[in-house]
């Protein structure tokens, strides 16, 4: 053993240790300030000064009181030795971070001197505790981070790591930022639990695919997948389901897309088959159809005559009709809806006719008229009224939704004219079907007649 000045001794960049607790370095200069560097710093010879190997810390605090020289032993040692024994210095002496630690035994690994058994024994770990540490690594930049702060352990680290080279990890990461943002805290079952939950449900996401279940969207082309080669392979994991059953997720997407890609062309090709089988039969299995490929028919839809005869119009297996031919079943639709729509507006314009005829023939009691017309707006006939008024050629551009504006269009001498119109407007509402040719034409001013009556007055 021998003294040295500290300017004599430089700090070399190896050293695993990067980060020095201000606490501890205090407590340790307190103490040589008392007790002076009971052990000496090792440092090795390099060109005309010294580099330090082990020491770090007492050189740093020695340093930052001021001593001027420090107990030394001089050993000739390789680079190897050197980060072997700045390793186990400490590992022994103080608590290393674990991303510092991986790096320093991937150093000495990578000398190809020693295996990780070999290195293992001589730092008195196990060769799994080594794999592991050199593991973290190969961890995302987002959990090394969480690594360094502390606010995960190695041991989440190596939890998720089967899963950082696949896009579902970004997923994860950000759920555990959550946890921590929310709890400040997340165990490694809890950390377990939420990979569990993302990778078991991320087919929503496009992410994962559980092989063994296909989602309801893929669910039809299930039996037609070819998952041989699923078996053993790198990209999948195991979860149970809640039967407790294994299940197979895929975390490779190209690799599933691909699987499902197959499987719908074959569904799909027997499909196409089986829909060419049923078109010269007469009674067709819809299920073997998209929903877009035909139409079943109700007489309720249009005249159903002009369908017969058609090879296109065919009956499912319940024995309704069904049209293999969308196109032409919406065409004979249109135009039933056409003929539907106009023969509407031919029975409005009969009856506002009629109803305009014998609005001319009644009288006149202002009161009576404002009280009734009062009446129908607040019970809630605003539609009825804004038909009535809408079709008078007396109001024009009505947008109100009050239909106690329309007060505003209209005088007292029309009051009976709009109470009139509005009872028309209801009762068409009401019997609104024109299927039955004539019917509102005859119905409403029928009514109109019999209130309006010399007889009806009486």
């Amino acid at each position: 053993m021998t003294e040295l000045k500290l300017s004599d001794i430089l700090i070399t960049s190896w050293n695993p240790r990067k980060n020095f607790n201000e606490e501890e370095l205090a407590e340790l200069q307190a103490s040589i300030e008392q007790y002076g560097i009971l052990e000496p710093l090792i440092v090795r010879p390099a060109n005309n000064s010294y580099e330090l190997v082990a020491g770090e810390r007492r050189y740093r605090a020695a340093a930052n009181i001021g001593v001027e020289t420090v107990p030394v032993v001089i050993k000739d040692l390789t680079d190897a030795e050197v980060h072997e024994i700045m390793l186990i210095e400490n590992l022994q002496r103080s608590s290393l971070e674990p991303l510092e630690e991986a790096q320093s035994l991937q150093v000495i690994l990578s000398q190809g001197k020693v295996t990780q058994g070999e290195l293992a024994a001589r730092l008195g770990k196990t060769q799994p505790w080594v794999a592991n540490r050199i593991r973290l690594l190969q961890a995302p930049e987002e959990l090394k981070a969480f690594l360094i702060s502390r606010e995960i352990t190695s041991k989440h680290v190596i939890a998720a790591l089967p899963y950082s080279s696949y896009p579902i990890m970004k997923v994860i990461t950000a759920k555990l930022q959550e946890k921590l943002e929310e709890d400040k805290h997340c165990s490694v079952t809890e950390f377990q639990e939420i990979i569990e939950d993302e990778v078991t449900r991320s087919y929503n996401n496009d992410l994962t695919l559980n092989i063994d279940d296909f989602p309801y969207s893929f669910r039809e082309c299930e039996p037609h997948a070819d998952r041989s080669k699923c078996e053993g392979c790198k990209h999948i994991v195991l979860f149970k389901n809640y039967n407790h059953q294994d299940q197979r997720h895929c975390l490779n997407s190209r690799c599933w897309k691909d699987l499902i890609n197959k499987a719908q062309a074959k569904y799909e090709d027997e499909r196409q088959k089986a829909r060419e089988k049923m078109t010269d039969s007469e009674t067709v299995d819809t299920s073997q159809f998209d929903y877009t490929e035909y139409k079943s028919i109700y007489p309720s839809d249009f005249d159903t005559s002009v369908c017969h005869p058609c090879e296109k119009c065919k009956k499912n297996t319940s024995g309704s009709l069904v049209c293999l031919d969308p196109k032409c079943y919406r065409k004979h639709q249109a135009a039933d809806t056409k003929q539907h729509n106009e023969t509407i507006r031919e029975e409005r314009k009969r009856v506002w006719e009629a109803v305009d005829k014998w609005i001319d023939q009644a009288g006149s009691c202002e009161c009576v008229h404002r009280f009734v017309l009062d009446t129908l707006i607040l019970c809630g006939w605003e539609k009825p009224t804004k038909e009535a008024l809408s079709r008078w050629h007396k109001v024009k551009d009505i947008s109100s939704k009050d239909a106690a504006e329309f007060y505003t269009k209209i005088t007292p001498d029309d009051y009976l004219a709009v109470i009139l119109r509005i009872l028309a407007a209801q009762s068409m509402e009401r019997f609104i079907n024109p299927i039955d040719k004539g019917f509102l034409s005859q119905r409403v001013p029928a009514a109109v007649e019999f209130y309006v009556s010399p007889e009806a007055s009486e």
